[in-house]
């Protein structure tokens, strides 16, 4: 897939993760879901800055911060990046825990207008940087910004389905 398809289904996903904003209360927004797990505010909060921090590390790999190398990535994670989902089971790092905290659906807007505003200013120059300007992800290894692109679009679509599972635990 391209940078413009990635781009494509992010926004896809981004008008899913906007309207739910507008179908729950804040009630059940902050609410945790009868299944157990994060409610949909933690869910946003992970998302959303875990997103931004992607978003630096395209930053830097487009303009020449990152680090310079040609090693491939790991088998398994060439798999994720070609298939397109994360194996089960698949975890937070804890660098990221500190997102997971319940926030307001008027913070969440807020986090979905930024991180829209940052992914549309980032995505012109994305496709043109070095394929050998890579950032370090905490799971993943050396990626560059095109891979961190596609990451953001396989991690949108992940929670995307964990919000779903979220929905259907509260209409059971």
């Amino acid at each position: 897939m391209s940078v413009g398809r990635f781009h494509r289904s992010i926004l896809k996903v981004l008008a899913d993760y906007e309207h739910l904003l507008d179908s729950v209360s804040e009630e059940a927004f902050t609410t945790t879901p009868p299944m157990g797990g994060w409610s949909y505010a933690e869910v946003y909060a992970h998302i959303f800055t875990t997103n931004m921090v992607c978003i630096s590390a395209i930053h830097k790999c487009v303009e020449g911060r990152a680090i310079e190398s040609n090693a491939s990535l790991h088998f398994l994670v060439r798999l994720v990046f070609l298939f397109g989902r994360f194996p089960r089971g698949n975890k937070v790092p804890d660098r990221f825990k500190d997102n997971v905290v319940k926030i307001s659906r008027t913070e969440a807007r807020e986090l979905v207008r930024e991180f829209r505003e940052k992914l549309e200013a980032v995505t012109p120059a994305t496709p043109g940087a070095s394929k050998t300007q890579k950032q370090k992800h905490p799971r993943m290894g050396l990626l560059n910004a095109v891979r961190w692109y596609q990451f953001i679009e396989i991690h949108t679509r992940h929670h995307k389905r964990q919000l779903d599972r979220i929905r259907k635990s509260f209409a059971a």
